[in-house]
This record gives structure tokens, sequence and C-alpha cells, in this order.
């Protein structure tokens, strides 16, 4: 596929332009974000920006000059761990994943379908639009998934595990 920008992930000046215009992007959108890049993460020819939108939607995106795929952008959605809302599929878009409705991909090829896509998925955050309250009534408290569910532990083992993963959060377990 053809990167009608002219942009290419592996030309350094056109990482930086990249990022740039994804900053103003991001801020323009109300979208939070960390940058990181060089060293060891996310390495030497890699720009990499953690995004947050509203209602705990999260995705990454890599400027990668070392990729295998140039100018090929995996969008990797997902809702914030612990959140018990869900991606609606059909407003959202992509490929939702049809079990817990948390995550979603979709590929854009080249900077300026990377923005459109980015831009959407953002604006249907913010107006609510892409993700909805949860249906599912069988969420435990970490909002992933339902020890008694989906696994057959014992009450001792099941106590640990829910010990183990409620560790550092504000709340009992």
């Amino acid at each position: 596929m053809s990167n009608k920008d002219g942009l290419s992930v592996t030309r350094q000046a056109d990482r930086l332009a990249m990022a740039s215009r994804l900053e103003q992007l991001l801020t323009r959108c109300g979208a939070g974000f960390e940058r990181h890049a060089g060293g060891v993460y996310p390495g030497p020819k890699c720009i990499r920006f953690s995004i947050e939108a509203a209602r705990g939607l999260c995705v990454g995106v890599s400027f990668d000059g070392d990729s295998w795929q140039p100018n090929t952008y995996v969008l990797s959605w997902h809702m914030k761990l612990g959140s018990t809302d869900e991606l609606n599929e059909v407003t959202f878009g992509g490929s939702v994943n049809s079990f817990h409705r948390q995550k979603a991909t979709y590929v854009a090829h080249g900077f300026a379908d990377l923005c459109q896509q980015l831009e959407q998925g953002l604006s249907l955050a913010t107006e609510g639009e892409g993700i909805s309250g949860a249906k599912r009534s069988d969420r435990s408290l970490t909002g992933v998934f339902s020890f008694e569910h989906e696994f057959p532990f014992t009450p001792a083992v099941r106590n640990g595990l829910r010990g183990f993963l409620m560790r550092g959060r504000n709340v009992k377990a």
C-alpha cells in the first residue's frame, strides 16, 4: 500500500515530524499521553506514545525506524485494567473482541490513515458513542474476569489470587 503523505518511519526527520503532529492531534482531542524515545525501551530508532482517552480507552502508537513493516501501524485499542466498560462494535469499528468487548484492533496504512483512525477512536470515546457500560454481571473486582465462572480453583487458591491481583490497589479483596 502506498504512503500518500510521503512521511516514513525509516527517516529520523520524518519520525520527529510525525511525533510532533501526533502530539498536536492528541492535545486537540483532549487525550492524555506519554512519549518515550530512544534508549533500550522503546529502542534507538523508535518514538512510542502511550495514549489514554476518555473513559479509560487506551492505545499505543510506535514510530519504529527498524520496523519490518514500516508505515503500517497496528492500533490495539483496549479499556484500562479494572474498567467494566465495553467497546461498542457497531460504532467503534475495527475488530472488537467478541468475548469481553474490551479490546479492538485496527491496522492503519500510512501516517494520514493513522491520524484519521486515532481521531475517530478518540472522538468516539469522548462523545461516549464507542463505549458503553458493561452488560455482563459476572465481572470480578478486577474487572478482567470472574474467578467463580472462569476458573475452577479451590476457595483458598481463589482468595490468594484475588489478594495478589488487588495488591497495591485501594480496594479490599
